[in-house]
Parts: structure tokens; sequence; C-alpha cells
């Protein structure tokens, strides 16, 4: 047996927020690597402002680091001011999954209703 509990929707709401921000830090990397003209630019002048504000990062040595260390603020970013709306979010998740749910019910009520009267109509009394 399973003893896996279902997620509230906020916590939902905020797993999606999660992997959002990941993809967003992941793809500014990848732009950033292609040399894409104002995304490069810019991840460069956030890496130059986060290298004034914590000295500590020179310490760290790489060719790529100061794009790395822009994307992963970028994704840090978004999940700090998204955050805050994911009770809007979950119950906007909440609402098209009730949605869904009462659509699917309607149409296993449809199909029913149509095997049903499939068997009555299959199911007449000839007499010959």
């Amino acid at each position: 047996m399973s003893n896996v509990t279902q997620e509230t929707p906020c916590q939902e709401a905020i797993s999606i927020i999660s992997i959002v921000a990941i993809l967003i830090g992941v793809g500014c990397y990848v732009a950033a690597i292609n040399n894409m003209p104002v995304i490069s630019l810019g991840l460069f002048f956030i890496a130059k402002c986060l290298y004034n504000i914590f000295p500590d990062l020179s310490s760290l040595r790489a060719p790529q680091m100061p794009y790395v260390i822009a994307s992963v603020a970028a994704g840090c970013v978004f999940f700090v001011v998204t955050v805050p709306f994911a009770g809007v979010f979950a119950s906007w998740l909440s609402s098209a999954h009730v949605a869904n749910i009462e659509r699917q019910t309607s149409k296993l009520v449809a199909a029913r209703k149509k095997i049903k009267k499939r068997r009555r109509d299959r199911d007449g009394f000839n007499v010959r």
C-alpha cells in the first residue's frame, strides 16, 4: 500500500512555481551560453551587480560562473516574486480541476444513458 498523501492546492501551486523557476534559471543559462544578444548582456549586468553586492562570489572561478550566478538569481527572483500569489494560483487550479471533473461526470452520464438505450433497444421482444 502507498502512504502518499494528496498535496493541498497551495502545495501544488508552490510546486508548479518551483518547477517554473528552475526552468527559467536553466533557460536563462542556455540563452546566455548561446549568446542571445539582450539576455546575455542582461545576465552579465546582473552578475556584475551580484559580484558587487557579494564579493565572496569572486572566489568561484569558472569560465561561465557569472552566467550561472545570474541565472540562479533570475530563478530565485521569479520564485520569491510569485510565491505570494500561490493562493490565487491554487484557487485557479482548484476551480479548473472542479470544472474538469464536472465535464467528465457529464460525459459519463451521457455515455451511460446511451449504453442503457442501446441495451433496451436490443432487448426488444419480437414475435414472428
